[in-house]
């Protein structure tokens, strides 16, 4: 695992390939020591898209993680992908805050 600017992991997970040169989407971001995710990167082909990978990308890397909280940023176009996976929405004006607070995982 690499590490960013900060000194924190950084994250890159991507959707499984269905062969050895596609890969469908990927999901990156920084995890900080209280285990919270800045989600950064997010991106599915367009021929895959509304199919389930981002969500699928997005609370894999939760569960491989062990994340407690995940945040984006966003803009208009991505709010209903946000609100229908569960985040709690801010409107910054014309950006927006998107934060999933993620029960504690059990032993």
């Amino acid at each position: 695992m690499a590490l960013d600017a900060q000194g924190g992991p950084r994250v890159a997970v991507g959707a499984p390939a269905l062969d050895e040169t596609l890969q469908l989407g990927i999901v990156g971001g920084h995890v900080d020591l209280d285990r919270h995710q800045l989600i950064t990167a997010l991106a599915v082909l367009p021929d895959w898209r509304h199919q389930g990978f981002a969500r699928a990308l997005i609370f894999g890397a939760c569960e491989h993680l062990g994340l407690r909280a995940v945040t984006a940023a966003s803009d208009a176009d991505s709010l209903g992908f946000f609100g229908a996976s569960g985040f709690a929405v801010e409107n910054l004006g014309e950006r927006f805050t998107c934060r999933l607070e993620l029960p504690e995982s059990r032993p």
